[in-house]
């Protein structure tokens, strides 16, 4: 039971006992108070009591029930009449002693509570200054009012100990509140809680307008409930609460359009004042009136004529024949956007706009003022004359014509005006000239059916419009490799968070509170402070999530390694859905998995908003996994629906959208909607997978967004401590200040904390924010390489944009080598260059050119290194080229020689032998001589790997079979093939750091781990290493070596068996002069694409395993053909 009065308390005792019993507690609290402050010290507490001794033993003894009620009155808070009531029961009492009689008085009736003889009213305020007297009365009643103790404890000021979840600033909102609710109410214990209470709070605080509407009220009920240890009762209060929602819903619903209409009605008194501010101001220029409506929303509020008969607050001051003209041209231009079928009108209307603010009020008054009358103010669009009121100073006109009286600005004018306010771009500016020219265009074709406009001309040039720039794509700002790595890494573990607060949601993943798991209801998610810091009533915001509810700690990756979040704003929101038949709240999906997609893709959102459910995978392979997958898109602005090539992830991510959007039970989500809400739209009608029950614009993740940056912020300058990297995010300035960014400065969670999360903006944008694509990498380095170290992409990722061909759509990287060499083949048969020669050799003749005309430049531009020696003193390659102290460069595939292949003297005496261009400080290399060093490291690898079989076999002789000179020269042998092969190793690493860093002074990487990943994830299986050496000796002749010779004619002969060609099997009638590499890729070639063989069966030839080569010998259906016999 809860007192229904603010102000009348509800008496448990005899109207003849109140006096008495008041009296009783007045002598209880007396003695309280006098323990604390009998000294000296005591102060005015002593003083009051010191007053109350001398008014006797029990002042109070006599008193009839309406005066202890007008005492109660004393105890409830901005009472001004407290005086005048102490002075009518007590008039002795000191007048200064009043607020300290108040205070031992508030306690006195806690008192009473605590006796079972009074329920308070709500109007009672809680005694401040008084917490040990409290603490102490009510820890005495722990048996007989357990409830009291539980609510005081909660108080951050109390003694009593608080062992829950809440944090300080919720327990500080809601103990004096809760106090009162509980000292208005019979609630001793959790036993006397029962439905009908929690009916009765929250029906009393239904609305922000209510009584107890500040009472937080549905967090009281479920901390009783829980308190209670009754799971009766905690589904009893979240049952209520349930249908308390369905019923707001309901209201909503019933009362929305009166909101609207209230809202709008505010909106066109703001614009009709503004139009007043212009008409009787004193200066009636374009320039006055564009500073009035220099904000283009006002514009559009201001004059938007609708359907209905209210007109816009820029034209409710206007004159009947200045508002039928611009309702003629509403209804004109109208119809002129339903002929252009657009998809989206923003940018026409907007057009529209501009023009009735300048036929309404910026013509009525300079008609007015020129003229006095509006007789000459234009009726029809014959009088409406484009060179005049539209271009007149563009065609100069003013110059040119004569006029018997002054001409109006135009409106180009009035355009550009705004323009310059608001410093839009000339894209912008070119958006808001070009439908007006279009819909005079209209008016002259329909002049048949328009009346009055057959004297309609079209005045408009090249001049009226503003100079563009002529650009491809969209302006990217990326942010460093490591830091958009580890964004898309905290995008994943973000995703992950949304969904397993949607499963507490459901009631299949706990939480915790307090150190213990609990599995929380969606009320007690929604109302309960226990779970505020996760979920909760309030929207976005950049104060921290409550990490301490969470059953598992969020981590990301930096640079490989697992890092846990330390500040994660509130970046979700949450939105109501209907799951099962029931409306229930949710985290919306949308914010976190559409910036996943367009970091991942660099798709619009808009096309990713409006994928379609039931055909975005229509083009997947399912059962078959493969790194890259066909994405259908249905919509573009350019053109129709389209297929993007996408990374498996992305579909994965889809797949798990749509099967959250299954989970949406709403009738509305069967049915297909128009695009964009667009009745008549070219891209039709289907279900878009990213639909929420708001309107279209509120799909999207823009604020959202701003809330992810700002995560990765804090990481980077809080945690990182870089201070280097510009602002992700910062925050608008303050009305009337300069409209310049606000920068962050402080970063901590505390400083973030206090930032207002609408305030945040920032110019970076998700699909423009992956880093920079070197595209020539991916040519020749495995995708895990090109993520890793340039650009922070996922393999999958990198492999989607390593497409060259349309016909290498949907290939795994076996099959991109097998096409890689067949094409190889193919140029070679026909006497060309093979693809990668051919792309070095021109990249050899650019350098050419740059060196020859700026050695610096060219240096810096093709990121040139030479090697340096330590302990010498001595100049480089690049020293020489810099001083232009070269006779003439030899460009070859691995490095250029500044000695024209001709090693000099000082070369010679260095290394003691000549050709020793791998460890040679003279030669010169760049990025793009990496491939062809890869290539004969591979080489140097292998002849290694030969000549110590050969030491090892040499050993097995006995001592005395052996020679030592013999055994020094395969020794010295093998230690030039290693030696070369750590030298290429080492080059190789190196250049591959120069792409990301641009070094151009250090050369080897310090950190050994990086160079162990490195080799790690550079090492392809045995048999893409076959194949890619095959490549290699195709483009590069020089790199063969005995071992893959070996291993090559092994692959040549598995080759010939399941050709059954017996003749070449056996050596019969073959081209010795022919390379064997050549051999084998012709073979292969050839076997490729008359399908007698596919790529899987090659590879696992190219295993060199018995097994293999006996499957792939052993056809079930087709024995070996006999092609010739032989004696």
């Amino acid at each position: 039971m809860i007192n229904p009065s603010h102000t009348d308390p509800m008496w448990l005792i005899p109207k003849k006992k109140v006096g008495p019993a008041f009296d009783l507690a007045m002598i209880d609290v007396r003695h309280r108070f006098w323990r604390l402050h009998n000294s000296v010290s005591g102060g005015r507490h002593r003083e009051a009591l010191l007053a109350l001794n001398d008014l006797g033993s029990r002042p109070f003894l006599g008193v009839h029930r309406l005066q202890v009620e007008k005492l109660l009155t004393c105890c409830f808070s901005a009472n001004d009449q407290r005086e005048a009531i102490v002075k009518e029961i007590i008039p002795s009492f000191p007048k200064a002693r009043i607020p300290q009689l108040c205070s031992i008085m508030k306690i006195a009736f806690l008192r009473l509570w605590i006796e079972k003889q009074i329920i308070l009213p709500l109007g009672w305020s809680s005694p401040i200054n008084c917490d040990l007297i409290v603490d102490e009365m009510i820890r005495e009643q722990v048996e007989t009012c357990p409830l009291l103790v539980q609510v005081r404890a909660i108080n951050p000021v109390s003694s009593l100990g608080y062992t829950g979840a809440m944090t300080e600033k919720n327990r500080d909102l809601r103990a004096t509140y809760w106090l009162r609710i509980l000292l208005a109410s019979n609630l001793y214990n959790t036993q006397n809680f029962n439905a009908e209470t929690v009916r009765d709070l929250k029906l009393r605080s239904f609305g922000y307008k209510s009584e107890l509407a500040r009472y937080y009220t549905d967090d009281f009920s479920l901390f009783v409930a829980e308190t209670s240890n009754d799971p009766l009762m905690r589904d009893t209060v979240h049952n209520i609460l349930e249908d308390s929602r369905a019923q707001l819903l309901q209201a909503r619903k019933l009362n929305d359009p009166v909101f609207k209409s209230k809202t709008s009605s505010t909106a066109r008194d703001k614009m009709t004042y503004k139009t007043l501010e212009y008409l009787e101001g004193d200066i009636h220029s374009i320039a006055s009136f564009a500073n009035i409506f220099n904000d283009a929303r006002d514009m559009n509020k201001a004059f938007k004529i609708d359907g209905d008969d209210a007109l816009p607050g820029g034209l409710t001051l206007l004159p009947d024949k200045v508002i039928n003209f611009c309702k003629m041209i509403s209804s004109t231009y109208q119809a002129f956007l339903r002929s252009r079928r657009l998809e989206n009108v923003k940018n026409h209307k907007s057009s529209l706009y501009f023009l009735i603010a300048y036929c309404g009020p910026y013509l009525y008054k300079f008609f007015m003022n020129r003229d006095g009358h509006l007789e000459q103010y234009p009726t029809t669009f014959n009088d409406f004359t484009c060179a005049l009121y539209i271009t007149a100073d563009h065609d100069l006109l003013k110059d040119l014509a004569v006029f018997e009286k002054e001409p109006p600005e135009t409106l180009l004018h009035l355009i550009e005006t705004l323009v310059d306010l608001n410093q839009w771009t000339s894209d912008t500016h070119y958006q808001r000239i070009y439908p007006i020219e279009g819909f005079f265009d209209y008016i002259i074709s329909q002049s048949e059916l328009i009346p009055n406009c057959d004297r309609v001309r079209n005045s408009f040039s090249p001049d009226s419009y503003p100079k563009l720039q002529k650009r491809w794509g969209t302006i990217k700002k990326p942010i460093p490799r490591p830091y958009f790595s580890t964004f898309v890494s905290m995008l994943d573990s973000l995703e992950y968070l949304t969904m397993h607060l949607n499963d507490m949601a459901d009631g299949t993943t706990n939480g915790v509170v307090a150190g213990v798991l609990k599995c929380p209801n969606i009320s007690e998610l929604s109302h309960s402070s226990d779970w505020a810091g996760l979920w909760g009533i309030e929207g976005m915001n950049c104060a921290c999530l409550d990490f301490s509810a969470l059953n598992y700690s969020p981590i990301f990756y930096y640079e490989g390694k697992p890092r846990p979040f330390k500040y994660i704003p509130r970046f979700y929101r949450i939105s109501d859905i209907e799951i099962n038949g029931k409306v229930e709240p949710r985290i919306i999906m949308n914010d976190v998995r559409v910036t996943q997609l367009m970091c991942e893709t660099g798709i619009r959102q808009q096309h990713l908003l409006w994928l379609d459910v039931d055909r975005y995978g229509n083009y997947v392979e399912r059962p078959v996994r493969r790194p890259l997958a066909p994405l259908l898109i249905s919509s573009d602005k350019a053109h129709g629906e389209w297929t993007a090539i996408v990374s498996s992830r992305v579909i994965a991510l889809l797949d798990r959208q749509y099967a959250w959007y299954r989970r949406c039970t709403s009738s509305d989500y069967k049915q297909k909607i128009w695009y964009n809400l667009n009745k008549g739209s070219k891209f039709g009608q289907y279900r878009p997978l990213f639909r929420l029950p708001l309107t279209p614009s509120s799909w999207a993740n823009y604020d959202a967004y701003r809330l992810l940056l700002l995560c990765l912020q804090y990481f980077i300058k809080s945690e990182l401590g870089d201070q280097n990297v510009p602002d992700l995010v910062w925050t608008k300035s303050l009305p009337g200040e300069p409209d310049e960014p606000v920068y962050i400065t402080d970063n901590s969670i505390a400083g973030l904390t206090s930032v207002t999360a609408s305030t945040l903006t920032s110019d970076y944008t998700p699909h423009g924010l992956r880093a920079g694509f070197v595209s020539e990498a991916i040519k020749f380095l495995p995708p895990s390489i090109v993520g890793q170290w340039l650009t922070g992409q996922s393999e999958p990722l990198v492999s989607y944009y390593s497409v060259f061909d349309e016909n290498d759509l949907g290939m795994t990287h076996q099959q991109m080598l097998c096409s890689a060499l067949m094409s190889n083949q193919d140029k070679l048969t026909a006497g060309d260059f093979p693809e990668l020669a051919q792309a070095i050799a021109k990249i050899n003749r650019t350098l050419h050119d740059d060196i020859a005309q700026n050695p610096v430049a060219a240096i810096t531009k093709h990121r040139l290194m030479s090697l340096s020696n330590a302990k010498r003193e001595m100049d480089t390659g690049l020293d020489r080229i810099i001083a232009q102290e070269v006779s003439e460069l030899a460009f070859n595939h691995t490095h250029i020689c500044p000695f024209n292949n001709t090693c000099p003297k000082e070369v010679i005496d260095l290394f003691g032998e000549v050709n020793c261009c791998s460890a040679c400080p003279y030669a010169i290399r760049g990025v793009a001589h990496l491939p062809a060093v890869s290539a004969r490291k591979d080489k140097y690898k292998e002849l290694m790997v030969g000549s110590l079989k050969v030491i090892e076999r040499y050993l097995t002789r006995k001592p005395e079979a052996r020679t030592r000179t013999e055994l020094e020269q395969l020794e010295q042998e093998n230690d030039r093939f290693a030696r070369e092969a750590c030298l290429l190793e080492a080059i190789e690493h190196q250049l591959v750091q120069m792409y990301e860093s641009g070094l151009d002074q250090e050369l080897m990487v310090k950190n050994k781990e990086e160079i162990v990943v490195h080799y790690n994830k550079l090492d392809l299986p045995g048999e893409e290493r076959l194949l890619k050496r095959l490549i290699d000796v195709q483009n590069f002749p020089d790199t063969s070596s005995e071992d893959l010779n070996i291993r090559l004619s092994h692959l040549r002969h598995a080759l010939l068996m399941r050709e059954g060609n017996l003749s070449a099997l056996l050596g019969i009638g073959e081209d010795n002069s022919l390379p064997l590499a050549s051999k084998v890729a012709l073979q292969i070639s050839s076997m490729v694409k008359s399908g007698a063989i596919d790529v899987f069966e090659l590879y696992a030839a190219s295993t060199g395993e018995h097994e293999a080569i006996k499957r792939l010998a052993t056809v079930a259906n087709d024995a070996p053909k006999l092609i010739q016999m032989v004696a």
